[in-house]
């Protein structure tokens, strides 16, 4: 019997939770009869609005639903830790109140945890999402275009095996298939390549996994190891990035699930991603932290994939209008310069294509000036309306050090290689 402990995050999130709710506990509803059991764990985090009255209602009549309640505002990440110390279930699913899980999302995860048993059963399985925006227009998440350009494993068939008669094992899609003869025969070794990210894989066998979204709700992790390897989710904002990273540099066996069962919905307004804030600097402070926290042991590859995914995600944030007001770019743009060449690969690694590729040389050379005005270009040239910059600074030097080393690429981009 497969347990799933849910864990969701509660903060002033009225319009919205219920939603949240009866997407989880109808879906798990439908899924009983499979002898799976799943429990709902929601943390308020002493919401201001009618929240906790909304989950006071649903405990009443649903006892699969546990209400616990932080004793101040402490923000998700301690939040979803706390929620984390009452679970119960073999795997955890981190789920945000403002988002929902599609319908038989819960059967479908549980469903493709129950294929493996024992030491094989994954550590983290990861699973597709899609983003519905203001409108309602949903957009599919890339991990089944990443999924595409995983690694192929040769996957031998064992000697000897017994199929039923007419019957062949198809290892590469975990089928059967109809044989030539009546009744199938021991035969020796077949490879049947395979793809890794459907078969399981550790991160040092698929280092570009790294580049699936960092977010909690897109893992469902063995409760067990999560407790083993010690992490918790920090305080502040941008908490994800040193649990995601963490994690996954530290699961044996890691799942995918492709399909969508996970819907992001962006709010209008009280979204993180979508609040100019001073606090957005704290996600210097979490990379800081993902990289303080690397076991000695992650191989060369995963950091390139790492620093990789760090460059792109800071220059993300870097230009992002509902993040960084105008006024602070300039600040934020040094501090992220500092970061990418502090960490930047001594081997160097394969720089990406186009605009990004343009973009981190720029950071790499700590011009904010240069930054500015690639920027602007940019903005006009897809008829986006310029924003009030500050005064241009005076071009900086160009440091040798900074653009002599080879940069990064994202998955699929070019691998052409700079060289001092």
């Amino acid at each position: 019997m497969l347990r799933l402990s849910v864990i969701i995050p509660v903060y002033n999130v009225e319009d919205c939770l219920a939603d949240c709710l009866d997407s989880i506990l109808g879906d798990a509803s439908a899924d009983a009869a499979q002898g799976w059991q799943v429990e709902v764990i929601a943390v308020d985090d002493c919401s201001t609005d009618s929240s906790l009255s909304i989950l006071d209602a649903y405990a009443a009549f649903d006892t699969r639903l546990r209400l616990l309640r932080t004793e101040r505002n402490s923000g998700s990440g301690p939040a979803r830790n706390l929620g984390f110390a009452h679970a119960t279930g073999d795997y955890v699913w981190f789920v945000d109140a403002d988002d929902v899980v599609v319908p038989g999302a819960i059967g479908h995860v549980l469903r493709r945890l129950s294929e493996a048993t024992g030491a094989r059963r994954p550590d983290v399985l990861l699973v597709g999402h899609e983003k519905i925006d203001d409108e309602g227009r949903p957009a599919a998440g890339n991990l089944d275009q990443l999924v595409a350009t995983a690694p192929m494993r040769p996957a031998t068939s064992r000697p000897g095996e017994q199929t039923r008669p007419g019957e062949q094992i198809n290892r590469s899609r975990g089928l059967l298939r109809p044989g030539r003869t009546g009744v199938s025969r021991a035969a020796p070794a077949r490879q049947c390549p395979t793809n890794i990210a459907l078969t399981g894989f550790a991160l040092s066998e698929w280092p570009e996994a790294i580049h699936y979204t960092h977010t909690p709700w897109t893992k469902i992790v063995r409760r067990r190891f999560l407790a083993d390897t010690g992490l918790t989710f920090p305080s502040g904002w941008y908490t994800d990035l040193p649990w995601t990273y963490g994690l996954l540099v530290r699961a044996a066996r890691i799942a995918v699930l492709p399909s969508v069962v996970y819907r992001w919905r962006q709010r209008r307004s009280g979204s993180i991603t979508r609040t100019q804030d001073r606090r957005h600097f704290e996600v210097f402070t979490q990379w800081e932290r993902t990289w303080s926290a690397l076991p000695e042991t992650v191989p060369q590859a995963i950091r390139r994939e790492l620093f990789a995914r760090m460059a792109w995600h800071l220059l993300l944030v870097a230009g992002n209008n509902e993040r960084i007001r105008p006024r602070d770019r300039r600040a934020f743009f040094r501090r992220a310069a500092r970061l990418y060449r502090r960490y930047l690969p001594p081997e160097g690694y394969p720089i990406p294509g186009g605009v990004n590729g343009l973009k981190q040389r720029i950071l790499a050379s700590g011009s904010y000036s240069g930054y500015a005005l690639t920027r602007l270009a940019w903005r006009t040239w897809n008829g986006l309306r310029p924003q009030r910059e500050e005064e241009l600074a005076p071009p900086q030097q160009t440091s040798h050090s900074a653009l002599g080393r080879p940069h990064s690429r994202p998955t699929g981009q070019s691998r052409r290689r700079i060289r001092a």
